[in-house]
């Protein structure tokens, strides 16, 4: 059963809000027939826009106690709600977060009428960097404060075991005299053997010509308007000249879509920012060269949000070292914090 009412939900401010801020309010209630309301529920939430799955969560709640209210009859209740901890609002190219005042009168034996308001939550707000925002910044030297990785190259003898399959399934294709639809299932096996090999071996081959990489990226968790530096540490094991050497900040949105029974991910990148740059770079045989880039993340872009598999934003550090012949590439993942 359906019930005759009006709901509306008005702020006492616009905001913008932020984490921790008391949200005040009226909900008002206009019965176009007679109205018992066992209950009324106000509560908090935001929820994910756009592409992909909806993705939601829930803040604080405020229970009205019963009422009944006679036809045209109006009634307004006061609520306060504290902004909890959570993601921003935000709107990217795939998807978007908003958040929202959410109403509900709990009706015996009826649908329960509903309503909803967006508002805005913004960042914290923050004193100068390094002043103390969420705390005092680690200075770059604590432990904790850098993430660093170090590819060192491993024993080529062992991943040189990937091209086996390849090679087999090519042995295979040049004794067989199977009819035709067995020959062409020995092609696919035997071409996708040859792609995940190369897939698997192409940065382990030019990292052994490349020898140790250690990235070092600072910090290891940045904010929106602080700047993120990144070093390349090489030693080559051998005479090296390198075409390119360049880092990039990459901000990837990701979407999961439902097609028919499946889903698939949807990615797009959001914003890239040059860290590093370096052209012709020329290596001696043991010599020892650390190349250092940094850029300012801008106060607007999006912070690191959601989980795998849901709708996210990501920030990768994504490092790319260019010879005559094979690329080597190697992705650090970073967390931006708004």
């Amino acid at each position: 059963m359906r019930v005759a009412s009006n709901l509306s939900i008005e702020l006492d401010s616009q905001g913008p809000y932020r984490a921790g801020d008391r949200l005040r309010g009226r909900l008002s209630v206009a019965a176009l027939e007679q109205l018992e309301v066992t209950h009324a529920l106000v509560h908090l939430a935001w929820t994910t826009f756009g592409r992909g799955e909806v993705t939601l969560g829930e803040g604080s709640f405020f229970r009205i106690p019963g009422f009944e209210l006679a036809p045209e009859e109006v009634r307004d209740f006061g609520f306060e709600l504290v902004v909890p901890e959570g993601p921003i609002s935000f709107g990217g190219e795939l998807f978007g977060v908003r958040w929202e005042v959410r109403a509900e009168l709990i009706i015996d034996w009826a649908k329960n009428p509903k309503c909803a308001c967006e508002f805005t939550v913004v960042a914290p707000a923050r004193m100068p960097l390094g002043s103390g925002y969420r705390g005092a910044l680690k200075p770059t030297h604590a432990p904790g404060s850098e993430l660093v990785v170090s590819k060192v190259p491993s024993n080529p003898l062992r991943w040189l075991l990937l091209l086996v399959p390849p090679i087999g399934g090519y042995q295979l294709l040049l004794r067989t005299d199977f009819f035709p639809p067995v020959v062409a299932l020995v092609v696919m096996l035997t071409v996708g053997a040859f792609v995940f090999s190369w897939r698997a071996l192409r940065n382990r081959i030019a990292q052994s010509a490349i020898g140790p990489v250690i990235i070092t990226v600072s910090p290891a968790e940045a904010l929106r308007g602080q700047t993120v530096q990144v070093s390349l540490q090489l030693r080559p094991p051998r005479r090296l000249e390198l075409r390119v050497a360049k880092v990039n900040l990459v901000c990837t949105e990701s979407v999961w879509v439902r097609k028919g029974k499946s889903s698939a991910v949807e990615s797009a990148p959001n914003l890239t920012l040059p860290l590093l740059l370096e052209i012709s770079l020329q290596l001696e045989a043991g010599e020892s060269r650390e190349l250092i880039g940094s850029a300012v993340l801008p106060e607007g872009c999006l912070p690191t949000f959601g989980k795998p598999g849901r709708s996210n934003v990501t920030w990768e550090v994504v490092v790319e070292l260019e010879r005559s012949g094979v690329d080597f590439r190697e992705q650090v993942p970073l967390r931006v914090s708004a």
